[in-house]
């Protein structure tokens, strides 16, 4: 197995720019909470990803310029097929467009257009996978040193943010919910989940790695600070689901495995709140919750709005975007706790903005990208020789990714939220990377004949 596609693409700038590109696709995403100190004006933002997109399209076109196979290069997978046709869906039924809002469609194609080429190029898969985790440590330390210098974080970080994030940071803080270097715990609780799932992807392939278990803990300790419910749920069944296929090739006792694993972590959690009872405030609010019969914590409203709105407009929705809009309108003057005027469930989202059209393609999209994740992971923990060694790591992170996103969405807005989309494409281009890069693999039919056969179980 070649772990270069193109042997001759050395060409030295060119592979600089490549690196500032994936620097500037993760930058995006795990910015949102500062990107008004980091680009000048929204144009700029935009202008900047568009960047990263010509450099990768750069990238592309010089080494199949140099292997002379440009023409027969261009080709689209399943996953870029279905998530063309959902661009296009939401590209022409789209509220946000018709109100002079591009912000989420140039997103949307620049992923894609990265997607296709990415699968061909190198240079980018390391590179990525290590940002992540340096941009979601950096979050998970500043989480930990808001709770241990709280004087630190009022005078030099809370100034940060206007007048209404700060109100509402000095609110969540006095409830014991650590925000960290974002403008809201909620945004913290994403970035340090994801950050989670990369360190536990390598705590995987090495328990007895010091370095391992401490960013680990590290990223869990922050993660549980934020308060979260949710997303540590989430984080927590993920890896429970990531480590039943990395035994693929060890199946015999994983389940009493997991189940001797969570035991130990829930004792541990309990002796660590000894000394940090704070660390307990999540488990706290489950009960809280439980008590006060709202399993939906608040969220009913936002929930029984988007039905409503999807019973107007089954088939195609009231188009992308539209949801906040219709939010202000009905419920702005009453929740004013929430932030960001989403449903809190993507899946009804999706029905009320884009109806049922939109919503089964979107459905499709996730359990397609799922299905391939897990495929190809079962198949690398049977035969890593054809892998690439990049994919030691990044395949049970990839896989958590996925896991993760699909489950958040019940709760959270992970499809709006660009601390989750981002990390959720990155997902299927190191999938469809691995899946054009493996020899005797190419077909990957092949790896679906294995899976229908049970030779992976």
């Amino acid at each position: 197995m070649s772990e270069n596609t193109f042997k001759s693409f050395s060409f030295s700038p060119l592979k600089i720019l490549m690196y500032i590109a994936v620097f500037f696709v993760v930058l995006y995403p795990y910015t949102v909470s500062i990107d008004n100190y980091i680009y000048p004006s929204t144009v700029v933002k935009y202008l900047t990803l568009l960047f990263a997109v010509f450099i990768f399209f750069c990238a592309y076109c010089f080494g199949y310029k140099r292997t002379g196979k440009l023409k027969s290069s261009i080709n689209l997978n399943g996953t870029e097929v279905i998530m063309a046709v959902i661009g296009f869906y939401i590209t022409v039924n789209n509220y946000d467009i018709k109100h002079g809002s591009y912000y989420y469609v140039i997103s949307f194609w620049s992923i894609w257009l990265m997607m296709i080429m990415g699968k061909r190029l190198n240079s980018w898969q390391n590179e990525l996978y290590i940002l992540v985790q340096v941009f979601t440590m950096f979050y998970a330390v500043m989480t930990i040193l808001t709770f241990v210098s709280p004087v630190l974080y009022f005078k030099f970080v809370l100034p940060l943010f206007d007048i209404e994030s700060q109100k509402q940071l000095i609110k969540a803080y006095q409830n014991g919910f650590m925000a960290g270097f974002t403008d809201h715990y909620s945004t913290n609780g994403m970035y340090l989940s994801i950050g989670l799932g990369a360190f536990a992807a390598k705590l995987l392939n090495n328990l007895k790695s010091l370095k391992n278990i401490t960013c680990t803990v590290i990223m869990l300790s922050a993660l549980l600070l934020t308060g979260k419910r949710g997303p540590l749920l989430f984080s927590i069944i993920a890896i429970v689901f990531i480590y039943y296929f990395f035994k693929a090739n060890k199946p015999k006792g994983r389940i009493l495995k997991i189940i001797s694993l969570i035991l130990l972590g829930v004792i541990a959690l309990l002796i660590a709140s000894i000394w940090i009872p704070q660390l307990l405030n999540v488990v706290n609010r489950f009960f809280s919750e439980s008590d006060s019969g709202d399993v939906t914590a608040g969220r009913g409203p936002l929930y029984a709005l988007a039905y409503r709105l999807f019973k107007e407009k089954p088939i195609f929705g009231h188009g992308w975007g539209s949801y906040p809009s219709y939010y202000y309108e009905n419920l702005g003057k009453y929740m004013t706790v929430y932030k960001y005027r989403h449903a809190h469930n993507i899946y009804l989202q999706l029905l009320c903005e884009v109806g049922i059209v939109g919503f089964t393609l979107y459905v499709a999209f996730f359990l397609y990208n799922l299905f391939n994740a897990i495929t190809l992971f079962k198949a690398y923990r049977k035969n890593e020789k054809v892998f690439p060694q990049s994919a030691k790591n990044i395949m049970p992170f990839c896989l958590f990714v996925q896991v993760f996103f699909i489950l958040y969405g019940m709760t959270g807005n992970p499809l709006y939220d660009v601390a989750t989309l981002f990390p959720y494409y990155f997902s299927i281009m190191y999938i469809d990377y691995y899946k054009g890069n493996m020899i005797s693999m190419n077909d990957f039919n092949y790896l679906f004949k294995i899976f229908k056969k049970k030779e992976l179980l």
